[in-house]
């Protein structure tokens, strides 16, 4: 059962909103009538989403919103409300609103559709979250496998890096272009890399070759095993790679 934080200045209707949403059995509801009671309540209990009317006393819902987003980032919140000017709805969405939905018509219907709305607003916040520690998870394996990869983009030379990829040839956060991650391989293996690329650009020869390259943090030396792809069409490069399994037997004299 999901908490509910429901801020209205309109006593009776928080009542009558409570009641249908409470018996759907998907919400418990808490209610208060101004933005100020609601955030104390925030502040010594947590709730899944907030409804939220616009047009209260001291602090409006839009104000509120904003008060939310500073404090509590991504807890759903939906405006409710029977003030429908377009410059609310458009000041309300700048500012992170998930769902805006307007009073008024058959109560039966509205408040179905604001039940909806919480439940899709609280399943998108936990794919979000689902998405983030999987990505936070791979960042790990990559880091600590030593595989990385980049998305090249010919037509501008930017790369886009995975943190595997910065944290094995050692760049912090910043932009990358093409440029840089080709500085990073030892003088003597560049002309093979360019050529590799280009091949698999031009003519579509199979790009799977082993270099060694100096990180850029520590001035290590490391052996890396490389694959990449070809997409015409999008004038895109993925390249993968891992710490080379072959190390030993790479013959490359260092400088």
């Amino acid at each position: 059962m999901y908490s509910v934080l429901y801020v209205d200045d309109e006593a009776d209707l928080l009542e009558i909103c409570k009641i249908f949403l409470e018996n759907t059995g998907d919400f418990h509801i808490e209610t208060t009538t101004s933005a100020i009671k609601g955030l104390e309540l925030l502040k010594v209990r947590s709730f899944d989403a907030i409804i939220s009317d616009y047009q209260m006393p001291g602090i409006d819902g839009v104000r509120f919103l904003k008060m939310i987003r500073t404090d509590y980032d991504d807890l759903p919140f939906i405006l409710f409300t029977g003030k429908g000017r377009e410059d609310v709805v458009i000041d309300a969405i700048n500012n992170g609103v998930d769902f805006y939905i307007q009073k008024g018509g058959d109560p039966g219907a509205q408040f179905a559709e604001l039940a909806h709305k919480i439940r899709q607003a609280l399943i998108r916040k936990n794919a979000v979250e689902a998405l983030l520690v999987n990505e936070a998870r791979l960042s790990r394996a990559e880091t600590v496998a030593g595989f990385g990869n980049w998305e090249i983009y010919l037509d501008t030379k930017m790369v886009t890096a995975s943190i595997g990829a910065r944290a094995l040839y050692g760049f912090g956060e910043g932009i990358l272009s093409l440029s840089d991650i080709q500085n990073i391989p030892l003088m003597e293996h560049r002309s093979m890399l360019n050529e590799a690329l280009n091949g698999l650009i031009e003519h579509g020869t199979p790009y799977n070759i082993e270099f060694k390259i100096q990180r850029l943090t520590d001035g290590k030396i490391i052996d890396i095993h490389s694959l990449a792809e070809y997409h015409p069409g999008k004038k895109w490069c993925l390249v993968s790679f891992r710490i080379s399994p072959n190390a030993k037997k790479l013959k490359v004299p260092l400088k």
